[in-house]
């Protein structure tokens, strides 16, 4: 408890600094933007604990679901991983030249290529696997385990919420608004 503390107090007091050096204005209450420096830190220091298994970002995800989906094409890893296809195109070749994965024209769609870990493949994904669990241990040591399972609830939350506005039209009505004035405290921020 006293750990978990002392690292929840360094990791305010080092965000408090890094923001304090500017005027951050709308930014600062933006949840987008810290959502992005979450990510950008959170990957930093991944692929730092990965060290010499370290991939390029998107793949430790896409090593996951194929362990997970022998046989997953290319348009289901992009679909489920949330990537567009031309990062999955960049990852899937990368990761077949690495002789981490090996692909395969599906008979009834000669279109698409199903894929697979190969041994190489599934000793790097154990590897990997073992220290993104020390690596989520760690963050969870950080922020408490309540409140790492209660962000990652949240985060899960706000994934859902964003695609149904976006599947809604709700962004594409605040789009519209933007010949709108803007308010005094807008311009404040």
């Amino acid at each position: 408890m006293v750990r978990d503390t002392m690292a929840q107090t360094d990791l305010q007091a080092s965000t408090s600094a890094a923001a304090s050096d500017f005027d951050l204005g709308f930014l600062s209450e933006f949840i987008g933007y810290h959502l992005r420096l979450a990510y950008d830190e959170s990957y930093r220091s991944f692929a730092e604990a990965l060290g010499d298994d370290a991939l390029r970002r998107g793949s430790f995800g896409l090593l996951c679901l194929i362990s997970k989906n022998p046989g997953i094409t290319q348009i289901e890893l992009c679909r489920t991983a949330g990537l567009d296809k031309s990062s999955v195109a960049n990852a899937m070749r990368e990761l077949e030249d690495g002789g981490l994965i090996i692909r395969r024209r599906v008979e009834t769609d000669r279109r698409a290529y199903a894929s697979e870990l190969t041994d190489t493949g599934r000793e790097q994904h154990a590897r990997m696997l073992a220290k993104a669990t020390a690596y989520v241990d760690h963050i969870e040591g950080m922020l408490g385990a309540d409140r790492g399972s209660q962000l990652l609830n949240i985060l899960q939350q706000l994934i859902g919420a964003l695609r149904n506005g976006r599947e809604a039209g709700d962004f594409a009505a605040i789009a519209q608004m933007a010949g709108a004035e803007p308010s005094k405290s807008d311009l404040a921020r």
